[in-house]
Protein backbone atom coordinates (compact mmCIF):
# COMPACT_ATOMS: atom_id res chain seq x y z
CA UNK A 1 0.00 0.00 0.00
CA UNK A 2 2.84 2.66 0.50
CA UNK A 3 4.22 1.80 -2.73
CA UNK A 4 1.33 2.32 -3.69
CA UNK A 5 1.06 5.75 -2.09
CA UNK A 6 4.41 6.89 -3.49
CA UNK A 7 4.02 5.56 -6.83
CA UNK A 8 0.82 7.67 -7.64
CA UNK A 9 2.36 10.84 -5.12
CA UNK A 10 5.02 10.77 -7.93
CA UNK A 11 3.37 10.44 -10.98
CA UNK A 12 0.95 13.82 -9.61
CA UNK A 13 3.68 15.19 -8.71
CA UNK A 14 5.31 14.89 -12.61
CA UNK A 15 1.71 16.03 -13.38
CA UNK A 16 1.28 12.51 -15.37
CA UNK A 17 -1.42 11.27 -13.45
CA UNK A 18 -3.21 8.46 -14.76
CA UNK A 19 -6.40 9.74 -14.25
CA UNK A 20 -5.37 13.18 -16.37
CA UNK A 21 -4.83 10.94 -20.14
CA UNK A 22 -6.85 11.69 -22.34
CA UNK A 23 -8.45 8.77 -23.86
CA UNK A 24 -9.59 8.21 -27.11
CA UNK A 25 -13.37 6.69 -26.96
CA UNK A 26 -16.21 5.65 -24.75
CA UNK A 27 -15.25 2.58 -24.78
CA UNK A 28 -11.55 3.07 -23.21
CA UNK A 29 -13.42 5.87 -21.11
CA UNK A 30 -15.70 2.82 -19.53
CA UNK A 31 -12.80 0.53 -19.08
CA UNK A 32 -10.97 3.38 -17.45
CA UNK A 33 -13.84 4.14 -14.93
CA UNK A 34 -14.00 0.32 -14.04
CA UNK A 35 -10.62 -0.16 -13.16
CA UNK A 36 -10.97 2.91 -11.08
CA UNK A 37 -13.92 1.22 -9.14
CA UNK A 38 -11.51 -1.82 -8.84
CA UNK A 39 -8.65 0.16 -7.67
CA UNK A 40 -10.98 1.85 -5.06
CA UNK A 41 -12.63 -1.56 -3.79
CA UNK A 42 -8.96 -3.18 -3.74
CA UNK A 43 -8.01 -0.10 -1.13
CA UNK A 44 -11.11 -0.47 0.64
CA UNK A 45 -10.85 -4.47 0.88
CA UNK A 46 -7.27 -3.81 2.43
CA UNK A 47 -8.79 -1.59 4.84
CA UNK A 48 -11.65 -3.96 5.81
CA UNK A 49 -8.30 -6.65 6.23
CA UNK A 50 -6.38 -4.38 8.29
CA UNK A 51 -9.64 -3.84 10.89
CA UNK A 52 -10.30 -7.61 11.15
CA UNK A 53 -6.39 -8.90 11.72
CA UNK A 54 -6.63 -6.13 14.39
CA UNK A 55 -9.60 -7.49 15.95
CA UNK A 56 -8.14 -10.68 15.60
CA UNK A 57 -4.83 -9.68 17.26
CA UNK A 58 -6.59 -7.44 20.06
CA UNK A 59 -7.84 -10.41 22.36
CA UNK A 60 -4.03 -11.96 22.20
CA UNK A 61 -2.45 -8.15 23.55
CA UNK A 62 -1.36 -7.50 26.39
CA UNK A 63 -3.41 -5.03 28.16
CA UNK A 64 -0.28 -3.31 28.11
CA UNK A 65 -0.16 -2.47 24.25
CA UNK A 66 -1.75 0.74 22.73
CA UNK A 67 -3.73 -0.77 20.00
CA UNK A 68 -5.81 1.86 19.58
CA UNK A 69 -3.22 3.77 18.02
CA UNK A 70 -3.13 1.09 15.66
CA UNK A 71 -7.25 1.42 14.75
CA UNK A 72 -6.59 5.47 15.25
CA UNK A 73 -3.99 5.09 12.29
CA UNK A 74 -5.59 2.78 10.25
CA UNK A 75 -9.04 5.08 10.11
CA UNK A 76 -6.80 8.02 9.71
CA UNK A 77 -5.47 6.09 6.37
CA UNK A 78 -9.01 4.95 5.49
CA UNK A 79 -10.73 9.23 5.98
CA UNK A 80 -7.36 9.99 3.81
CA UNK A 81 -8.04 7.66 1.10
CA UNK A 82 -11.67 8.60 0.51
CA UNK A 83 -10.62 12.55 0.36
CA UNK A 84 -7.57 11.68 -2.08
CA UNK A 85 -10.13 9.31 -4.48
CA UNK A 86 -12.90 12.08 -4.49
CA UNK A 87 -10.88 15.31 -5.03
CA UNK A 88 -8.77 13.51 -7.44
CA UNK A 89 -12.13 12.56 -9.77
CA UNK A 90 -13.29 16.14 -8.89
CA UNK A 91 -10.07 17.53 -9.43
CA UNK A 92 -11.13 20.65 -8.09
CA UNK A 93 -7.50 21.99 -6.68
CA UNK A 94 -4.67 19.53 -8.09
CA UNK A 95 -2.19 20.84 -4.77
CA UNK A 96 -5.01 19.24 -2.68
CA UNK A 97 -4.85 15.72 -4.65
CA UNK A 98 -0.90 15.96 -3.91
CA UNK A 99 -0.82 16.66 -0.38
CA UNK A 100 -3.44 13.85 0.73
CA UNK A 101 -1.20 11.37 -1.29
CA UNK A 102 2.01 12.97 0.70
CA UNK A 103 -0.05 12.61 3.92
CA UNK A 104 -1.05 9.16 3.42
CA UNK A 105 2.23 8.09 2.74
CA UNK A 106 3.25 9.78 5.88
CA UNK A 107 0.50 8.34 8.05
CA UNK A 108 1.07 4.89 6.08
CA UNK A 109 5.11 5.55 7.78
CA UNK A 110 3.53 5.54 11.01
CA UNK A 111 1.37 2.60 10.89
CA UNK A 112 4.06 0.43 10.04
CA UNK A 113 6.40 1.46 12.53
CA UNK A 114 3.74 1.96 15.41
CA UNK A 115 2.72 -1.93 13.98
CA UNK A 116 6.68 -3.30 13.79
CA UNK A 117 6.95 -1.30 17.46
CA UNK A 118 4.07 -3.36 18.73
CA UNK A 119 4.68 -7.13 17.28
CA UNK A 120 8.34 -7.29 16.71
CA UNK A 121 9.97 -4.88 19.55
CA UNK A 122 7.78 -5.97 22.60
CA UNK A 123 7.81 -9.43 20.86
CA UNK A 124 3.96 -10.79 21.04
CA UNK A 125 3.42 -14.04 20.56
CA UNK A 126 0.12 -14.58 18.96
CA UNK A 127 -0.81 -18.46 19.50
Amino acid sequence: MMVHSFVFLLLDVLNISPLHIGLINSYVEFLAFVGLVFIVAGMLMIFVIIFQLLDGFADQLDAAMNIKLLYNLTTVMLFISILAVVSSIFNIIPIVEQSLTGLLSLVNVLFLISYYRAFLVKKVKLT
